[in-house]
Parts: C-alpha cells; sequence; structure tokens
C-alpha cells in the first residue's frame, strides 16, 4: 500500500514538472512575438524552473553531457573575452539573454519525452503564424512601402530589420512535420495557413536570404521524405513567391541584380582584421559594433566594394562575428557544439523508428538552416536566434534521449 502511494506521489510530481515546464517553456518562447517587455515572462520562465527543479524526480538534465559542457566552456569564453571589454556594460547587458536560454534548454531536457516534444513543435508553429501574420497586416495597412518603416511600427525589441524574418524558415521544418505527422483537421488547417503565410511574409518583406533558406528547407524536406507531395510545395513556394514579388515590381529579384555580396565584403573584412588583432580572447561580446568604424577606416578596401557607412552592430557572418569578438577560444568551443551536435541529428534521422525519424526531421533541417544562414546574417546579438538555438540543442538532445531509451526495449 505504502509502495502503491509512493509510486503515485512519484506520477503526480512528474505531471506538476511537466505541466509547469511546458508552461514556461510556452509564456516564454511566445513572447518574443509580441513588442512587449520580457521582464514578466521571464519571471514566469524562473518560477517555472525553479518549480521543474523541485517536483521532478526523474532527472535527465546532466551537467556530464558534452552539449553542456561544450554551453559551460562557451560561457567561460564569454569572460575571458568580457575582461578585455571595451564596453563592459554593453557585453553584459547583450549576453543576459544567456539565462533565459539556459532556462529553456534545462525545461525541455527535464521533460524529454515523444508528447511534450510534439507539443514543442505545435508551439513554434504558433510562433511562425504569429510572426507572420502581424508582419503581414502591419505591412497591409501601412502607407508608405519601406520594410525597414513596417519592422520600427512594430516595436518589437526582438526583430529589427527585414532580415530578422529568416526565423520563419528556420522554424518553418517543424510546421511541414506537424502537417504530417497530425491527424487534427485544426493542425492540418492551422500548419498549411503557416507555411502559406510565412512565404507570403518573407516576400513581403524582401528578405533574399529568407527565400533563400526557404527553398532550401522546402529541397530537404521533400527529400527526406520522399513524398510527391514536397515537388508541389516547392513549385507552390517558388509560385507564391513570384505573386507577391511582382505586386512589388520584382523588389526582391532587383535587390539580388544590384545588391549582392559585394556589400558583406567590407563587413566580413572589418570583422577578420579584428580578428587578426586580437585572436585568442577576441575583443569582447557584443562589441562589434563599437570597434567596427576604428577597423573599417583602417582597412584598405578595393574601390568596387559596396561599404555602409551606417551602424553595424553585427557581422552579417556569425562564424567571423565569434571571431572577432571571443577569438580563437570562442569560435573554437562553438564549433565543436555546432560538429557534435550535427552528428547527433544525422544519427537521429537513422533512426529505424519512423515516429522517432519523422521528429527527427524538423530539428535536421532547422540546424542546416542554421548553418546555412550564419555565413550571411545571423549573430548572438540577435535575442530570438540565442533562444531558438538553444531551443534548438534542447530538441535534438532530447530526442537523442528518447532514442537511447527506445533502444533499451
Amino acid at each position: 500500500m505504502f509502495n502503491k502511494i509512493l509510486q503515485l506521489h512519484k506520477e503526480f510530481q512528474l505531471e506538476i514538472s511537466s505541466i509547469f515546464g511546458f508552461f514556461g517553456i510556452f509564456i516564454y518562447t511566445i513572447s518574443i512575438t509580441f513588442p512587449i517587455t520580457l521582464s514578466i515572462p521571464l519571471t514566469i520562465l524562473c518560477i517555472c524552473g525553479i518549480i521543474v527543479g523541485i517536483c521532478n524526480n526523474n532527472k535527465q538534465f546532466k551537467l556530464t553531457t558534452p552539449t553542456v559542457i561544450c554551453i559551460f566552456l562557451f560561457i567561460i569564453s564569454l569572460f575571458i573575452s568580457y575582461s578585455v571589454s571595451k564596453d563592459k556594460i554593453l557585453s553584459f547587458q547583450l549576453s543576459l539573454v544567456l539565462f533565459p536560454a539556459l532556462l529553456l534548454y534545462f525545461l525541455i531536457i527535464e521533460n524529454s519525452n515523444i508528447k511534450n516534444i510534439f507539443w514543442l513543435y505545435i508551439l513554434l508553429t504558433i510562433v511562425i503564424f504569429n510572426i507572420s501574420f502581424t508582419y503581414i497586416i502591419t505591412s497591409l495597412y501601412s502607407v508608405d512601402s519601406d520594410p525597414g518603416l513596417w519592422i520600427k511600427k512594430i516595436s518589437n525589441p526582438s526583430f529589427l530589420v527585414p532580415n530578422d524574418l529568416i526565423i520563419l524558415p528556420i522554424l518553418l521544418p517543424f510546421t511541414i512535420v506537424l502537417f504530417i505527422k497530425t491527424n487534427q483537421f485544426s493542425l492540418k488547417i492551422l500548419s498549411i495557413v503557416t507555411i502559406l503565410s510565412s512565404i507570403i511574409a518573407i516576400c513581403l518583406y524582401q528578405s533574399r536570404l529568407g527565400m533563400l533558406l526557404l527553398i532550401i528547407c522546402n529541397i530537404i524536406a521533400g527529400i527526406m521524405l520522399f513524398r510527391k507531395s514536397s515537388i508541389y510545395g516547392i513549385t507552390i513556394t517558388i509560385l507564391l513567391f513570384l505573386l507577391v514579388d511582382w505586386f512589388q515590381d520584382f523588389a526582391i529579384i532587383s535587390k539580388c541584380s544590384t545588391i549582392g555580396w559585394k556589400s558583406r565584403l567590407p563587413v566580413w573584412i572589418t570583422a577578420f582584421t579584428m580578428f587578426v588583432d586580437s585572436p585568442i580572447i577576441g575583443h569582447g561580446p557584443r562589441t562589434f559594433g563599437i570597434h567596427y568604424f576604428e577597423y573599417l577606416n583602417k582597412t584598405n578596401l578595393p574601390s568596387w566594394f559596396i561599404i555602409d557607412k551606417r551602424f553595424t552592430p553585427w557581422a552579417h557572418n556569425l562564424y567571423l562575428e565569434i571571431l572577432a569578438e571571443q577569438g580563437l577560444i570562442g569560435f573554437t568551443i562553438i564549433s565543436i557544439l555546432l560538429i557534435y551536435t550535427f552528428i547527433l541529428s544525422v544519427k537521429l534521422i537513422k533512426s529505424d523508428n519512423y515516429n522517432l525519424y519523422l521528429l527527427s526531421i524538423a530539428p535536421f533541417i532547422s540546424l542546416v538552416l542554421i548553418l546555412v544562414g550564419g555565413f550571411f546574417e545571423l549573430s548572438f546579438i540577435r535575442h530570438w536566434f540565442v533562444i531558438i538555438f538553444f531551443i534548438l540543442l534542447a530538441i535534438i538532445n532530447s530526442l537523442t534521449n528518447t532514442k537511447k531509451c527506445l533502444n533499451k526495449f
């Protein structure tokens, strides 16, 4: 009798942990889609983290896992480079997003199971839906035709420039998998509407990288799913892009032909020059913008380069940015983390369990898109990217834990 009561008590604690864990994840993640301060969502996330830490008797978060060790070492590299930062307050403030990101990682890992992971796919689909519809409606009700002004009207601190909408294709694989996996009509409709609205939003805000990642997403998903419908998906994406761009007098196509890699090269060379000047520990986290003009002015660049004289707080290249700000120490650690996570994701998509294979497709494609997008735009200065990056790490590690459990039976 006592053992039965004890077992019921443990099950109750696990249920409480699961409910509060997902509630904290949901509140904070969905909050980045709204133009609000994140102090209240962060407080809720902290409270939920404490409850999960107390109630969860099935501990899955372990400090000895390779991913956690890499994250820990990366944070140490932040402190090392922080010591040489010219603006320590700025470096500290822009690095604080790591705190909620780590909490999200902890909560997802602690509640690792197929059911909870599937709920995350629904959550990420809602995130895409909220972002895409908000930005579409804003553009339709604006009298001006400048996507940059539309972004300012929304006043969301997580999304500052049109290229921030690359979050849509990065998360879209979760919506595609949700559409295929679910049997619920409402979720099917939500998935379809979300996919279409994402394509329209990326076109309206003229994100070239967004369209590139969207096409890559569709191609990889089509290959991995082996479905004829994926061909239709790629065709619809291209046709919808051409249709929306036609209404904008082919603004995106014009941008591709007039402003290309020439405008990125000066920024990349400047970042590399910063790295050469301080190769081991860099110049301090999130300080690229502080040093940009100093190093740009003393770098001899060819006259045919398109040099943007505006303030540039990030390097438009995740890898060069880490080299410039955290040197070889930070770059080596983040490279090991990315390579290890990619290996885990490849192992997951080789699973013989179809249900696990299907769930593994989304984080694999998202990680590939992040690796590609990192060459052109992504940055740890972006709040949404840090949050999504750690959620992705947690999902891949959660699926890996699930695979290990399945292999035992």
